[in-house]
């Protein structure tokens, strides 16, 4: 079976290993920078790819597995996460753009957050998460990945 256009995009821009720059703000307006990598590989004889984050923001470490693949029947990206910090989110969404992935999941206590991924070139991708609990702004993230060269 062919595999789907929306896929191999992704595939294309992102399996690698890359250096992370992050910044986290809080709606009080404090902030925390940190620095990580992401190592990203195909998986799924290709159906799919797997994302393991590793960063520290501050003093805290924090480490997340993602396993992303194009869902035929509903025409939608997912990306499921589960995070050092207990969290477990399930993503959806589609390409805006050829260089635009945005992603959307809820969550209990209207809890929702909006991730979008933005290839400004072949090395390098920015990413700004934002999230609501409750209607009020929660913590908002934006990272710039730097993929590593060889």
């Amino acid at each position: 079976m062919e595999q789907p256009e929306e896929l191999n995009r992704l595939k294309d821009r992102f399996v690698g290993d890359w250096d992370l720059d992050i910044t986290i703000r809080m709606p009080d307006g404090n902030a925390l920078a940190g620095r990580g990598t992401a190592i990203v590989r195909e998986v799924s004889a290709g159906y799919g790819i797997e994302s393991v984050l590793a960063y520290t923001l501050g003093d805290m470490p924090y480490e997340e597995t993602d396993l992303w693949s194009y869902d035929r029947w509903s025409e939608t990206m997912h990306m499921f996460g589960v995070g050092s910090d207990g969290s477990v989110h399930d993503h959806t969404g589609r390409w805006k753009d050829a260089d635009t992935l945005e992603m959307h999941w809820s969550g209990p206590g209207e809890a929702e957050e909006t991730i979008t991924a933005t290839w400004e070139s072949a090395d390098t991708v920015r990413i700004r998460s934002e999230s609501t609990s409750g209607g009020k702004p929660g913590p908002a993230m934006d990272s710039v990945g730097r993929k590593r060269k060889g």
